[in-house]
């Protein structure tokens, strides 16, 4: 029985020797092998392309971010050296300045017109350096909303980008407009008008700030709270100082120390920062 077994077991290996022996190695690869096979090759190319360009385009957009210079404004203008230095104002604040080998030292930039001094009376150029509105005004704000603050006769009234005084020049001081509105000063009083001019909100504070999502801080007897614009105070005055609402919170102060509120006068952060 053995000998049988191991009979059979001879002659299956025989056969497989056979069938190896009968492949033939010369034989070409099937047609759907070498489609894959080309395939694969082709992907692995584009992949590592793409990597080599990202690795390349990314450095350069590095170098150039490296090598800007933000805020730089740069003005052809000849009367350059007519300009007197001056230092910024609460109206010029937070506004980028040319260099002073380029444009006048004295240049408030809003609108794509410029605010100048030139001889003692202030102008506005615009960014190619051109006057563009002449230089009357004994002094001049910067365009915001269209409107500009400027000074004549010793009173304030408010020019459009035309150069023409859309508000007659009635005011003790005046500020940028901001939600339609600017604060005004009237015999040691401040309130608001509209862009027609016509007084929205009468003169009785003695502090504003600019309206900003419906509410101006305002001081009335020493403590500042805020209005809304029909003038009814949105929080009584009970702090020490305020600022303008931005995204929903504003900052005050309370015996020294700085908080933030929501529009219903609530704390969000209670006064805990030292000025």
């Amino acid at each position: 029985m053995a000998l049988d077994e191991e009979k059979d077991l001879t002659e299956e290996t025989g056969d497989e020797k056979k069938r190896f022996k009968n492949v033939d190695l010369n034989q070409p690869v099937p047609k759907k092998t070498a489609v894959i096979v080309v395939a694969a090759v082709v992907l692995t190319a584009l992949l590592l392309t793409t990597l080599i360009l990202w690795l390349v385009l990314g450095r350069q957009g590095e170098t150039a971010v490296l090598e800007e210079k933000p805020g730089e404004v740069v003005l052809e203008t000849p009367i350059a050296d007519e300009a007197d230095t001056q230092e910024n104002t609460d109206e010029t604040r937070g506004m980028t300045e040319p260099t002073s080998e380029q444009a006048p030292a004295s240049v408030v930039v809003e609108e794509r017109l410029l605010a100048v001094r030139i001889d003692d009376r202030w102008g506005f150029i615009n960014t190619a350096g051109q006057l563009v509105i002449d230089n009357t005004f004994e002094e001049a704000g910067p365009f915001q909303e269209g409107l500009a603050a400027v000074r004549q006769n010793g009173k304030v009234g408010y020019i459009n980008i035309s150069g023409e005084l859309v508000i007659p020049a009635g005011f003790d001081e005046g500020q940028a407009f901001y939600d339609g509105m600017a604060a005004v000063k009237l015999e040691q009083r401040w309130g608001f008008v509209n862009r027609h001019g016509q007084l929205v909100i009468e003169p009785a504070y003695d502090d504003v700030m600019y309206f900003s999502e419906g509410a101006a801080p305002a001081a009335q007897d020493g403590q500042w709270g805020y209005l809304d614009t029909s003038g009814i105070w949105l929080i009584s005055p009970r702090y020490n100082q305020a600022w303008p609402f931005y995204e929903g919170i504003a900052q005050v102060e309370v015996v020294d120390r700085m908080g933030y509120i929501d529009r219903q006068g609530e704390w969000v952060w209670n006064p805990i920062f030292a000025q």
